[in-house]
């Protein structure tokens, strides 16, 4: 689905309920003479993700850099698909890479491990130029130790991964995840400056700056909350 000109957004079914209990992400294609994809999901979806895609007139392989914003498998695994079929470049942080193959691992499939490191381009914060585009990663720990965020802010968009969602921050209790990394990263990124269209790793787009600020009053609410109980 073509969210703004060049953006197109591939939701999975039931957000963060799905119908079938099997947690997707949300993947995110940014067109262009270079095509740029963000969190592939399950190799067990691929198939359905590569038909949307053709059906938007979005062939696989142009995609020539895959971004995985974290090492869980429902962001990371078809990734290993792009990269062998259409010789798509992998990047993610290197203390997610870390972490994926270390304690993140059991998180995964034996039949479907981590895309190996030899696969992956080490992400780093600070400016990201591609395809002529200019964006910003965040490395946004909580979720995961490596977790990241990339801004664009020419088009004011912030793709979140699962640092939070529409009303919610993300979990901090898997392995690798720790809550009071997750309100500092939250809270780093809210004074972005005019961010108007945010899209999370699961459930739907935030769209438009007041629903984006009322967001942040809920996830405010929601941290200062979970402080209060003692939760860090």
């Amino acid at each position: 689905m073509r969210l703004r000109d060049d953006i197109y957004f591939y939701g999975s079914p039931g957000g963060l309920n799905p119908p079938d209990g099997v947690f997707n992400a949300n993947t995110i294609v940014i067109d262009g003479p270079e095509a740029l994809l963000i969190d592939p999901g399950l190799a067990g979806r691929w198939p359905v993700l590569r038909e949307a895609m053709l059906d938007d007139g979005l062939a696989p392989d142009r995609i020539t850099l895959v971004i995985l914003t974290h090492g869980h498998p429902d962001h990371v695994e078809a990734g290993a698909i792009l990269a062998r079929d259409y010789g798509a470049a992998l990047a993610l942080h290197q203390l997610d890479l870390d972490y994926m193959h270390g304690p993140g691992r059991v998180l995964f499939r034996p039949d479907c491990p981590p895309p190996a490191p030899g696969l992956c381009r080490r992400l780093t914060e600070g400016p990201l130029d591609f395809g002529g585009r200019r964006f910003q990663v965040y490395l946004t720990p909580g979720h995961t130790p490596g977790g990241i965020c990339l801004h664009w802010p020419e088009r004011k968009v912030l793709l979140t991964g699962d640092l939070y969602f529409p009303g919610t921050i993300g979990a901090h209790d898997l392995v690798g995840g720790r809550a009071g990394d997750m309100y500092a990263s939250v809270r780093r990124l809210e004074n972005l400056d005019g961010v108007a269209l945010v899209i999370c790793g699961h459930d739907r787009p935030i769209v438009g700056r007041r629903e984006v600020l009322a967001n942040y009053g809920a996830l405010k609410a929601e941290i200062a909350a979970k402080e209060a109980a003692g939760i860090i």
